[in-house]
């Protein structure tokens, strides 16, 4: 029987917290717990299998895309080059494309009740960077949030994620890795 109180408004993940839920266990729990949208790229390209116990897993995104437990959202060519004309290149450099897509998307206000989950350091310096600082959460945080504690690698931790926002934050008032406004 579904629950009549809806889920939370997730989460667009990044593809390294597809496969850490996986690997952890901790999947199925987080796509019941939230509303889980994921970038078209990330469900297509990057998150496709996992690794347990020296074995390698697929993950069957397609499956649950097509029976409704999760949703996939694929952001537009305009939507791309806006996020792509507010960085410097070198910056850019350091996002995979799933994070790009998942960026642009919030950038654009496509997925206005979303927040966004990565343990990849640039993805959310580029979150602070872009002026949506409160669009963002840790692994550690979502887990929380639902009652779960699993050790996790650093990069997952709240920890972690609060000293990127730092250093998003300098490099937005230092102007490092965006590009300066048109007059």
């Amino acid at each position: 029987m579904k629950s009549s109180t809806p889920k939370p408004k997730c989460v667009l993940l990044d593809a390294n917290i597809v496969i850490i839920a996986h690997e952890l266990g901790v999947w199925d729990l987080l796509k019941n717990a939230y509303e889980i949208t994921l970038p078209a790229i990330v469900c297509r390209r990057e998150a496709l299998y996992y690794f347990k116990d020296g074995e390698k897993l697929q993950i069957q995104l397609r499956e649950q895309i097509k029976s409704g437990e999760i949703d996939e959202i694929e952001g537009t060519g305009d939507e791309l080059n806006k996020l792509v004309n507010l960085f410097e290149s070198y910056f850019l450099d350091t996002l995979d494309a799933g994070e790009l897509e998942a960026l642009a998307l919030i950038y654009s206000r496509r997925v206005n009740n979303a927040v966004f989950c990565t343990g990849d350091g640039p993805a959310i310096k580029a979150l602070v960077m872009m002026g949506a600082s409160g669009l963002g959460i840790s692994l550690e945080t979502a887990l929380n949030k639902i009652g779960l504690t699993k050790k996790l690698r650093i990069q997952y931790t709240e920890d972690f994620y609060k000293k990127c926002c730092n250093q998003g934050g300098l490099n937005l008032a230092q102007g490092l890795g965006i590009r300066p406004k048109k007059k």
